[in-house]
């Protein structure tokens, strides 16, 4: 009777842990991004662009995947009518779980 209650917890205690894990994967987490030089439009998973694909590609390759386990919620220029603070003010306050703000420079052909 002993040896049952014993191995009762212990596969209790294996599994907790797991169920645990699963409830945690079952949360979708936020990530703003801000790309004050580019329409919001543009950074999403299956983007043309080269930036947003590699910045989704290791998002994926990390487990996380827009529309599973992941919001995108992109911030372009098109937003940025307020001045930016105001936007920033915006994107905080929406709470989301991480942030980027990305600053692509963009190079000119004057030689």
């Amino acid at each position: 009777m002993r040896r049952r209650a014993f191995l009762g917890a212990v596969c209790g205690a294996v599994a907790l842990p797991r169920l645990a894990a699963a409830a945690e994967s079952a949360k979708k987490n936020r990530l703003a991004i801000f790309v004050p030089s580019e329409p919001s439009a543009d950074w999403h998973e299956l983007s043309g662009k080269r930036y947003p694909r590699a910045l989704f590609a290791e998002l994926r390759r990390l487990g996380q995947i827009e529309g599973q386990n992941l919001k995108v919620e992109s911030y372009g220029r098109e937003q940025n009518t307020s001045g930016l603070e105001a936007l920033a003010t915006e994107i905080v306050s929406s709470n989301p779980d991480a942030f980027s703000s990305v600053v692509l420079a963009h190079s000119s052909s004057k030689n």
